[in-house]
């Protein structure tokens, strides 16, 4: 027993401590309850491109029309001078948010619930939102973003070259793509599919049985290589560096992890070597982030 204690106290208090942390961060937001219909439904849109993709929304019986940034990495949150008189919007009693933004400053506030948002045909019932106090440093034209607790119920495609958006409650057709598998985009653009590394799992026996993906598109004006959500590999990036280069961007991801601090420390201490790695070791000609801007969830 004084060996049991003496070698896996500390390792008990650490895994005691991250259990409720992780519990903590999932207890103090919202819950969503957010409905949707019909119940199966497919439309196809023009979007506004500003700094962000940006829809047309329409609130409450009186159809107050706000505009939103699609984001389906953060919350819902909304501008608070928008809802000052808006009767679809219902402040909570029982939940309030503190969080950052993007460029690091501290922010908090209320949580109120849309009890119905319209877009094209589509009623979000009892979305969540963070309500953001207004600041003279906001000059983002859209009045809030459409976050993660509505967009987790539809499939949403982005078709940049036409400027549409489609919207649907299914999948009309997939494919599945293996590691260095390629599929024809059209006649200049080509797809391969490239190793990422992490860890996967849905249930409790299936850990590590499935793949994670990255992409290259190869295009003779330039390779563009998207990292997707993926740690440091030494081997795999210099493979895909070897096979596609010259690669003239690299979308790399720079966003944190959603289980408080300790998980915060984590991110940076994979995200750093993977940039540096990728720039300096492997030589490529420029980086963009990916998943930068949104709301921590610690």
């Amino acid at each position: 027993m004084k060996f049991f204690h003496k070698t896996f106290r500390p390792i008990i208090t650490i895994m005691c401590a991250m259990f409720l942390a992780i519990t903590f961060n999932c207890c103090v937001n919202a819950p969503s309850y957010v409905e949707v219909y019909p119940r199966h439904f497919k439309i196809r849109t023009p979007f506004i491109l500003d700094r962000g993709i940006m829809i047309n929304t329409y609130w409450g019986n009186a159809r107050e029309h706000h505009v939103l940034y699609l984001d389906s990495h953060s919350p819902s949150w909304v501008k608070r001078s928008i809802i000052q008189y808006n009767r679809s919007f219902t402040k909570s009693k029982k939940f309030g948010f503190k969080t950052s933004t993007a460029d690091g400053s501290a922010v908090q506030g209320d949580v109120g619930i849309c009890d119905s948002l319209f877009f094209e045909g589509i009623t979000f019932k009892n979305v969540p939102f963070y309500v953001m106090p207004d600041t003279s440093k906001d000059n983002t034209p859209g009045n809030g973003a459409l976050g993660i607790d509505a967009m987790s119920k539809a499939i949403w495609k982005i078709d940049f070259t036409r400027s549409e958006l489609t919207c649907a409650s299914g999948i009309d057709s997939f494919e599945e793509m293996d590691w260095w598998e390629e599929r024809t985009a059209n006649e200049k653009t080509k797809i391969v599919a490239v190793p990422a590394q992490h860890f996967s799992g849905r249930g409790m026996f299936d850990r590590d049985a499935t793949l994670w993906l990255g992409f290259v598109l190869k295009n003779k004006n330039g390779n563009i290589f998207f990292a997707a959500d993926t740690g440091y590999n030494d081997f795999t990036f210099k493979e895909i560096g070897k096979r596609y280069a010259p690669i003239s961007i690299s979308i790399l991801p720079i966003g944190a992890f959603a289980y408080g601090p300790l998980s915060l420390l984590i991110a940076a201490a994979i995200n750093r070597p993977l940039i540096l790695g990728l720039l300096y070791g492997f030589a490529w000609e420029s980086w963009a982030a990916d998943a930068w801007g949104h709301f921590s969830k610690a």
